[in-house]
Protein backbone atom coordinates (compact mmCIF):
# COMPACT_ATOMS: atom_id res chain seq x y z
CA UNK A 1 0.00 0.00 0.00
CA UNK A 2 2.83 2.57 0.92
CA UNK A 3 4.74 1.41 -2.27
CA UNK A 4 1.80 1.81 -4.73
CA UNK A 5 0.74 5.54 -2.82
CA UNK A 6 4.52 6.50 -3.80
CA UNK A 7 4.22 4.16 -7.23
CA UNK A 8 1.70 6.53 -8.59
CA UNK A 9 3.12 9.87 -6.98
CA UNK A 10 6.19 9.36 -8.81
CA UNK A 11 4.58 7.86 -11.88
CA UNK A 12 2.62 10.81 -11.87
CA UNK A 13 5.38 13.96 -11.27
CA UNK A 14 7.74 12.19 -13.89
CA UNK A 15 4.89 12.51 -16.88
CA UNK A 16 3.86 15.99 -15.79
CA UNK A 17 7.56 17.20 -16.01
CA UNK A 18 7.88 16.17 -19.31
CA UNK A 19 5.09 16.97 -20.33
CA UNK A 20 5.45 20.32 -19.03
CA UNK A 21 8.48 20.61 -21.00
CA UNK A 22 9.22 18.03 -24.57
CA UNK A 23 12.99 18.88 -24.23
CA UNK A 24 13.45 16.72 -20.89
CA UNK A 25 13.30 13.08 -20.11
CA UNK A 26 12.51 11.42 -16.76
CA UNK A 27 11.70 7.66 -17.03
CA UNK A 28 8.91 7.47 -15.32
CA UNK A 29 8.55 3.89 -14.36
CA UNK A 30 11.98 4.15 -12.72
CA UNK A 31 11.43 7.60 -10.55
CA UNK A 32 7.74 5.74 -9.81
CA UNK A 33 9.92 2.68 -7.61
CA UNK A 34 12.50 5.81 -6.66
CA UNK A 35 9.23 7.33 -5.12
CA UNK A 36 7.30 4.49 -4.01
CA UNK A 37 10.58 2.73 -2.16
CA UNK A 38 10.94 6.41 -0.60
CA UNK A 39 7.88 6.25 0.29
CA UNK A 40 8.22 3.06 2.40
CA UNK A 41 11.16 4.65 4.35
CA UNK A 42 9.23 8.43 5.37
CA UNK A 43 6.40 6.09 6.58
CA UNK A 44 7.74 3.70 8.78
CA UNK A 45 9.96 6.69 10.09
CA UNK A 46 7.00 8.24 11.10
CA UNK A 47 5.61 5.43 12.78
CA UNK A 48 8.64 4.64 14.50
CA UNK A 49 8.27 7.88 16.16
CA UNK A 50 4.89 7.06 16.94
CA UNK A 51 5.76 3.92 18.50
CA UNK A 52 8.32 5.73 20.80
CA UNK A 53 5.35 7.25 22.13
CA UNK A 54 4.53 5.30 24.87
CA UNK A 55 3.33 7.80 27.65
CA UNK A 56 1.08 9.57 25.05
CA UNK A 57 -0.06 6.46 23.30
CA UNK A 58 0.12 4.04 26.23
CA UNK A 59 -3.71 4.89 27.28
CA UNK A 60 -5.30 3.69 23.80
CA UNK A 61 -3.33 0.42 23.97
CA UNK A 62 -4.75 -0.69 27.41
CA UNK A 63 -7.80 -0.10 26.82
CA UNK A 64 -7.54 -2.76 24.10
CA UNK A 65 -5.97 -4.97 26.05
CA UNK A 66 -8.38 -4.65 28.52
CA UNK A 67 -11.33 -5.83 26.38
CA UNK A 68 -9.07 -8.48 24.88
CA UNK A 69 -8.76 -9.71 28.78
CA UNK A 70 -12.54 -10.04 28.79
CA UNK A 71 -13.21 -11.87 25.71
CA UNK A 72 -10.11 -14.56 27.05
CA UNK A 73 -10.72 -14.65 30.52
CA UNK A 74 -11.04 -18.51 30.51
CA UNK A 75 -7.20 -18.37 29.19
CA UNK A 76 -4.23 -18.28 31.15
CA UNK A 77 -1.57 -18.20 28.21
CA UNK A 78 0.93 -15.41 29.12
CA UNK A 79 1.44 -12.17 27.54
CA UNK A 80 4.46 -10.12 26.18
CA UNK A 81 4.85 -7.09 27.94
CA UNK A 82 4.33 -3.57 25.77
CA UNK A 83 8.22 -3.51 25.64
CA UNK A 84 8.77 -6.56 23.75
CA UNK A 85 5.55 -5.35 21.53
CA UNK A 86 7.53 -1.99 20.78
CA UNK A 87 10.60 -3.35 20.36
CA UNK A 88 9.37 -6.10 17.54
CA UNK A 89 7.06 -3.48 15.94
CA UNK A 90 10.38 -1.20 16.04
CA UNK A 91 12.77 -3.99 14.66
CA UNK A 92 10.23 -4.68 11.62
CA UNK A 93 10.00 -0.82 10.74
CA UNK A 94 13.32 -0.38 10.78
CA UNK A 95 14.32 -3.17 9.04
CA UNK A 96 11.92 -2.37 6.07
CA UNK A 97 13.63 1.56 5.68
CA UNK A 98 17.41 -0.07 5.21
CA UNK A 99 15.58 -2.34 2.89
CA UNK A 100 13.51 0.06 1.48
CA UNK A 101 16.63 2.51 1.55
CA UNK A 102 18.61 -0.13 -0.69
CA UNK A 103 15.74 -0.72 -3.55
CA UNK A 104 16.13 3.62 -3.42
CA UNK A 105 19.50 3.75 -3.95
CA UNK A 106 19.63 1.43 -7.00
CA UNK A 107 16.26 3.44 -8.61
CA UNK A 108 18.45 6.87 -8.23
CA UNK A 109 20.64 5.30 -10.13
CA UNK A 110 18.79 4.35 -13.14
CA UNK A 111 16.61 7.31 -13.07
CA UNK A 112 20.00 9.74 -12.63
CA UNK A 113 21.49 7.17 -16.12
CA UNK A 114 18.37 7.50 -17.61
CA UNK A 115 18.04 11.26 -17.69
CA UNK A 116 21.40 12.05 -17.82
CA UNK A 117 21.53 13.08 -21.84
CA UNK A 118 19.31 15.61 -20.91
CA UNK A 119 20.41 16.81 -17.33
CA UNK A 120 16.93 16.80 -16.24
CA UNK A 121 17.61 14.57 -13.00
CA UNK A 122 20.01 17.40 -11.72
CA UNK A 123 17.94 20.46 -13.07
CA UNK A 124 14.76 18.56 -11.54
CA UNK A 125 15.94 17.41 -8.25
CA UNK A 126 19.16 19.53 -7.39
CA UNK A 127 22.41 18.87 -6.42
CA UNK A 128 21.12 19.23 -2.75
CA UNK A 129 19.29 15.55 -3.09
CA UNK A 130 22.68 14.53 -3.57
CA UNK A 131 24.25 15.84 -0.81
CA UNK A 132 21.54 15.47 1.85
CA UNK A 133 20.85 11.64 0.37
CA UNK A 134 24.83 10.72 1.19
CA UNK A 135 24.49 12.41 4.70
CA UNK A 136 21.37 10.53 5.03
CA UNK A 137 23.47 7.10 3.79
CA UNK A 138 25.87 7.94 6.76
CA UNK A 139 23.42 8.69 9.63
CA UNK A 140 21.80 4.92 8.38
CA UNK A 141 24.70 3.39 8.37
CA UNK A 142 25.45 4.19 11.89
CA UNK A 143 22.11 3.83 13.49
CA UNK A 144 21.92 0.32 11.97
CA UNK A 145 25.63 -0.92 12.47
CA UNK A 146 24.88 -0.28 16.07
CA UNK A 147 21.50 -1.96 15.88
CA UNK A 148 22.17 -4.96 17.86
CA UNK A 149 21.42 -6.80 21.42
CA UNK A 150 24.85 -7.57 22.27
CA UNK A 151 25.74 -3.56 22.03
CA UNK A 152 23.00 -2.70 24.07
CA UNK A 153 23.54 -5.19 27.12
CA UNK A 154 27.47 -4.16 27.13
CA UNK A 155 27.42 -0.82 26.63
CA UNK A 156 24.01 1.41 26.71
CA UNK A 157 25.54 4.51 26.33
CA UNK A 158 26.93 3.84 23.43
CA UNK A 159 23.98 2.50 21.95
CA UNK A 160 21.93 5.32 23.10
CA UNK A 161 24.10 7.93 21.78
CA UNK A 162 24.06 6.33 18.26
CA UNK A 163 20.45 5.60 18.13
CA UNK A 164 19.28 9.32 18.99
CA UNK A 165 21.19 10.12 15.88
CA UNK A 166 17.45 8.88 13.97
CA UNK A 167 16.39 12.54 15.25
CA UNK A 168 18.92 13.92 13.44
CA UNK A 169 17.94 11.87 10.40
CA UNK A 170 13.90 12.20 10.61
CA UNK A 171 14.86 16.26 10.44
CA UNK A 172 17.80 16.21 7.83
CA UNK A 173 15.36 14.22 5.70
CA UNK A 174 12.84 16.90 5.90
CA UNK A 175 15.57 18.87 3.50
CA UNK A 176 15.79 16.20 0.72
CA UNK A 177 14.45 17.63 -2.06
CA UNK A 178 14.72 19.97 -4.68
CA UNK A 179 15.24 23.56 -2.96
CA UNK A 180 16.03 21.75 0.36
CA UNK A 181 12.51 21.02 0.91
CA UNK A 182 11.13 17.11 0.88
CA UNK A 183 8.40 16.53 -1.29
CA UNK A 184 6.15 15.08 1.05
CA UNK A 185 7.44 13.96 3.76
CA UNK A 186 7.62 17.38 6.02
CA UNK A 187 3.60 17.36 6.05
CA UNK A 188 3.40 13.62 7.55
CA UNK A 189 6.28 14.16 10.12
CA UNK A 190 4.32 17.06 11.59
CA UNK A 191 1.90 15.03 13.55
CA UNK A 192 4.80 11.90 14.93
CA UNK A 193 6.69 15.26 15.62
CA UNK A 194 4.16 16.58 17.69
CA UNK A 195 3.57 13.56 19.45
CA UNK A 196 6.78 12.67 20.61
CA UNK A 197 7.32 15.38 21.49
CA UNK A 198 4.40 15.50 24.16
CA UNK A 199 6.27 11.60 25.28
CA UNK A 200 9.25 13.85 25.94
CA UNK A 201 7.67 16.35 27.42
CA UNK A 202 5.53 14.18 29.96
CA UNK A 203 8.99 11.99 30.30
CA UNK A 204 10.76 15.09 32.01
CA UNK A 205 7.45 15.57 34.32
CA UNK A 206 8.03 12.39 35.37
CA UNK A 207 11.52 12.78 35.98
CA UNK A 208 10.76 15.72 38.27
Amino acid sequence: GLFGWGYVDGFNYAEDQVGSDPGIYLNSVSNAFMWGFGRVITVNLCLILLIACKECLGWIFEKAKSKMKKKKKGTNKKQGGDVDTYSFLHRCMGYSIVVATFLHLICVYFTYEDSLATHTFIDIYGWECFGTGWFLLFLLASITASSNETLSKQNKRLFHQTHWQSILLIFVLIFHGSGFVSTYYWQLIIVPLVFYSCHLFVRYLKGH
